[in-house]
């Protein structure tokens, strides 16, 4: 726990922040009572300090011990840290039986001078029909895209709803609905253009929230002209470029 500004370590809200300095691999624990066949949601705003998402992971499971071996049930599978902004992590999950369990978070940090940062953990109650987690957009091309998410058992369809970014789910885009399976392809999309996707479940006839939202930026096809007019920085990497 700390109150540190410097390495990307200001609080997400408030004062307070919790960070894993690097070269170590450390996990907390948090006892908790869940009821059974209760669905729950765990959230949790993470980030770290440099530009290479290899140099910080996160994972979070639950057991009843509070120990590694004790984590039998994965919650999030270890995902890369971001740098810059803090990014959301959840998942839902249903304990079966009643009693007190303990929630796990792992982290990774690669070197010294890495740190990766946690704040505003939150446990709360989900309704019957949750919306996915973990939005994934994946093998991305100049027209198509792969869009992937996690899910409770409890779903038998979805729904994806795409459009440009920014767009409001409620009132534009394009909904597919009676998606069976995941991940969905996505085609007949625009070249060079940033895309934003939403899903939600459809449980028994019941239907979901609209998921947090994936964004991805198609790649570019023929004609290609740079002329480095615009998104350029001085003294910074050229915009879309990938620099070795």
């Amino acid at each position: 726990r700390n109150n540190q500004t410097a390495n990307n370590q200001a609080p997400h809200t408030g004062q307070w922040s919790a960070s894993l300095r690097g070269n170590s691999t450390r996990w907390m624990f948090k006892a908790i009572e869940l009821t059974g066949g209760q669905n729950y949601n765990f959230s949790a705003w993470v980030r770290q300090n440099t530009g290479n998402t290899d140099a910080a992971n996160i994972t979070v499971s639950y057991g009843t011990s509070a120990t590694i071996a004790g984590m039998i049930h994965p919650l999030i599978a270890t995902t890369p840290v971001e740098d810059g902004e803090y990014s959301l992590i959840e998942a839902y999950f249903s304990p079966q039986q009643t009693g007190l369990y303990y929630i796990g978070i792992g982290g990774f940090a690669s070197t010294t001078s890495v740190y990766l940062t946690i704040d505003d953990i939150g446990i709360a109650s989900a309704p019957q029909c949750v919306p996915p987690t973990m939005l994934q957009a994946e093998d991305v091309m100049s027209t198509s895209a792969y869009v992937s998410w996690s899910y409770l058992e409890d779903s038998d369809l979805w729904d994806l709803k795409y459009g440009f970014a920014g767009f409001d789910p409620g009132t534009e885009g394009t909904l597919i609905s009676g998606i069976d399976d995941t991940p969905y392809f996505l085609s007949e999309l625009i070249p060079s253009t940033w895309y934003q996707v939403y899903v939600r479940s459809v449980c028994n006839g019941n239907v979901s929230g609209w998921s947090h939202p994936v964004l991805f930026k198609t790649v570019a096809a023929p004609p290609l002209f740079e002329g480095f007019e615009e998104g350029n920085t001085n003294d910074q990497p050229v915009a879309g470029w990938i620099q070795a």
